[in-house]
């Protein structure tokens, strides 16, 4: 699901005033899964004063207490920028649970509510999310490519919320200008948080 425009360009701004330092200093990915051109910057609520806007965005949370309902208790999992350089190549198809060591959750069990923020513009050309429309249903260990996708286009401000089970990953960036995107991952309480093990 896409909302459109739920920050504002001064928000965005103030973000990436506080956050750019740190991008800068950020070394691109070791493996083609992390992108050899990209770079993923952590520890926004520390380094950044704006990023708590974000991750206490009411219709997010009200997302989150939907989607995970369920339990007693949800934290925030992972929260980082995704700066996308330019001519990268797609991304793995890949499911965010996968995180937990490729454990079986059950099918329609939902472990993660997440977003992705456009903080730039997010074209097919730029390397916009691609996602597997209704994959959250499917078994587990599939393998699909970029034809199977569809690109998650969304102007700059929107966020882009998915669960854990959706198939999905960066598209090919084919321009020269980078592509930045706020990546904030809510999960239940009684799993490890990503954001602890950097």
């Amino acid at each position: 699901m896409i909302v459109d425009h739920l920050a504002d360009d001064q928000q965005l701004n103030a973000l990436f005033s506080e956050m750019d330092p740190f991008v800068e200093a950020t070394r691109t990915g070791g493996d083609d899964f992390t992108g050899r051109t990209t770079r993923r910057t952590g520890g926004l609520l520390a380094r950044s004063a704006t990023a708590q806007q974000f991750v206490m965005n009411s219709s997010v949370l009200s997302t989150c207490d939907a989607v995970l309902g369920h339990v007693a208790n949800y934290q925030l999992h992972l929260i980082q920028i995704i700066d996308i350089g330019p001519h990268s190549p797609a991304q793995a198809i890949h499911r965010d649970q996968w995180a937990f060591d490729f454990f079986p959750f059950p099918t329609g069990y939902d472990v993660q509510c997440n977003t992705i923020w456009a903080g730039d513009d997010f074209t097919e050309e730029n390397g916009a999310t691609r996602i597997v429309v209704g994959s959250n249903h499917l078994e587990d260990g599939l393998r699909f490519d970029i034809g199977d996708t569809v690109p998650a286009e969304m102007e700059r401000g929107s966020v882009l919320l998915y669960n854990g089970a959706v198939y999905h990953g960066g598209g090919e960036n084919k321009t020269d200008r980078h592509r930045r995107g706020i990546n904030i991952t809510y999960n239940v309480a009684f799993l490890r948080q990503e954001e602890t093990s950097t």
